[in-house]
């Protein structure tokens, strides 16, 4: 759950101020790409959608989400990832590696929230790792 709390942070900041905050509403309503290397229905939908909550999102409300389910074929997840640049999503929340490499593979331009299952740097998703600083 800590992930997933992790990843609806990021997704917050790309969208700036949080509507749970009380701030001024956008004329357009963010959009998600969610994609899923598995099959539905899977936990993470609902681990995700609980997290948006936390922070004032719901969907259908003050987001969309469009949930693409792979079945565990990565040239489905292209597809999918495909299908989902083509609808202008605002990001895409990619989990597990399959679909984070699908979706690295059709945009450079879209912000990709990933979720992979195992290292993003041993597995090559990232060429360098964050530096982590303790408090």
């Amino acid at each position: 759950m800590t992930r997933v709390v992790s990843m609806v942070m990021l997704i917050v900041a790309i969208f700036g101020a949080p509507l749970a905050a009380g701030a001024q509403e956008r004329s357009k309503m963010p959009r998600v790409g969610v994609l899923v290397a598995e099959s539905a229905p899977h936990p993470f939908t609902e681990a995700f959608r609980s997290g948006m909550r936390e922070f004032g999102y719901v969907e259908g409300r003050n987001i969309a989400i469009e949930w693409r389910y792979a079945d565990g074929l990565f040239s489905r997840a292209v597809e999918l990832a495909t299908e989902l640049v083509r609808l202008h999503v605002d990001v895409i929340v990619a989990h597990h590696t399959p679909a984070v490499r699908a979706s690295m593979n059709v945009t450079s331009s879209i912000p990709i929230v990933m979720s992979p299952a195992g290292a993003p740097l041993q597995v090559g998703l990232v060429k360098t790792s964050p530096v982590r600083v303790e408090m």
